[in-house]
């Protein structure tokens, strides 16, 4: 599958490589599995045919592969206790989708388990706004009671 000039993107490879990640139970083989992954994902695919029909689902495919390997592997980080790594990946979700709820709860946890207190709460007032923005709506009671744990913390 050829994205453009210089740039190559076997999708069959990223999505096995999502898989692999989120099914292992070893915790080195899920990092490496999801580094590959996202090493290898190059973007939109076919991104000169956007609007075709025919593609979309794929591309809507390999966009929900790569924000659950993006929300993954920050979570899995964050579980070998490298918050402070973590938060790219999941700042990366939450760009891609500003309306992933979850994505921001696993950032707050992030940046909190890495120090960063004040980012963690910033992360709630952009979620919200993000939701309020996208969705209409408040954050759930979880992100709510995250956000109460962290203001607690202080």
């Amino acid at each position: 599958v050829r994205l453009g000039e210089g740039m190559t993107f076997d999708a069959a490879e990223f999505l096995e490589l999502v898989e692999s990640g989120l099914a292992t139970e070893d915790g080195n083989q899920r990092v490496a599995a999801f580094e590959s992954a996202l090493a290898l994902h190059g973007g939109e695919p076919f991104p000169e045919w956007q609007y075709e029909p025919w593609l979309e689902a794929f591309q809507d495919r390999i966009r929900r592969a790569h924000m659950r390997a993006l929300e993954a592997y920050g979570e899995h980080l964050i579980s070998l206790g490298r918050a402070a790594d973590a938060a790219e990946p999941l700042a990366q979700l939450v760009s891609i989708d500003p309306g992933h709820e979850s994505g921001y709860r696993a950032l707050m946890r992030a940046y909190s388990a890495a120090g960063e207190r004040a980012k963690a709460l910033r992360q709630f007032h952009a979620c919200r706004a993000a939701l309020g923005r996208e969705q209409g709506v408040e954050p759930s009671t979880k992100t709510r009671d995250l956000y109460a744990e962290l203001l607690g913390d202080g």
